[in-house]
């Protein structure tokens, strides 16, 4: 009997010993899988706040049609596959992730750029300073003074800051060296792009972005020229309305309203109504 019980508190011992190192190897898989959801976690909140951003410059240069239209089309697929693995006697779970549709994207990004080309009067030809040019590179300039296109075109060499001693190639008369990231080199940008349009005096953050805002900024101008008209004739309520118009229009081209009060003000001119 007393052999019996000894081989049974042998095989308990051991068990117990398999089961402790069951329970570390768990254990340690899943402080791992801890971190890196902390990771991802926390690249993936970075990544959102790029695209609050992102959003929130969209919004305000492009109409809700073409906003909307854009979220429409995904730029990529993603693909989960659930599988299983043998831990320690244990079954857990393995989640695999994959992309694609992504280049595809892309190349049709790129197909309309390169339609559109034709009939651009300026051309922003963006290369990758941080490595030399591709084949590609070189077939997009070559593309480009196939339709005479490359006196209205500046090289921009973007990621400046990963190549601090770059010297631009001279694929193009007019270059600029940038950096998207830190905003270096805009000044060079800001100057090749004068170089075609001359000197501007007005405000440097007056920028048409869009051909929306381009149209706002047209029907306040016909507005604001109608209610001069109107002044002239003296029909103040007619020229309330062209400004109230003009306002409204003016509104467009930054995503903002008019309020009450600023249209208000500008009727406290006028005897409307007299």
């Amino acid at each position: 009997e007393l052999s019996r019980l000894k081989a049974r508190l042998k095989t308990s011992t051991r068990g117990h010993k398999l089961l402790k190192d069951k329970r570390d190897d768990l254990m340690k898989k899943f402080l791992e899988l801890v971190r890196r959801n902390k990771e991802l976690r926390e690249e993936v909140e970075k990544k959102i706040m790029g695209v609050y951003d992102g959003f929130a410059i969209a919004s305000a240069v492009m109409s809700p049609e073409m906003l909307e239209e854009a979220l429409m089309l995904p730029k990529e697929q993603v693909e989960l596959e659930v599988s299983s693995q043998n831990l320690m006697s244990v079954e857990v779970p393995v989640f695999r992730f994959s992309r694609s549709g992504a280049g595809e994207i892309e190349a049709a990004g790129i197909r309309k750029g390169l339609e559109r080309l034709e009939n651009a009067g300026l051309v922003f030809a963006v290369f990758d300073c941080s490595c030399p040019l591709s084949e590609e590179d070189h077939a997009l300039a070559g593309r480009i003074r196939a339709l005479g296109k490359e006196d209205c075109t500046i090289a921009v060499f973007n990621k400046a800051d990963l190549a601090p001693s770059f010297t631009p190639s001279p694929i193009f008369a007019r270059s600029a060296v940038i950096s998207a990231l830190t905003g270096e080199g805009k000044d060079s940008l800001e100057r090749a792009v004068a170089s075609f349009y001359g000197d501007y005096d007005g405000d440097p953050g007056t920028v048409v972005m869009s051909a929306r805002q381009a149209a706002a900024l047209r029907r306040a101008s016909d507005a604001l020229g109608s209610a001069l008209g109107s002044l002239e004739l003296l029909m103040p309520d007619a020229a309330g309305t062209d400004i109230e118009a003009a306002l409204a229009a003016l509104g467009e081209t930054d995503g903002r309203g008019v309020s009450e009060e600023i249209v208000s003000e500008i009727f406290s001119h006028f005897c409307v109504g007299k």
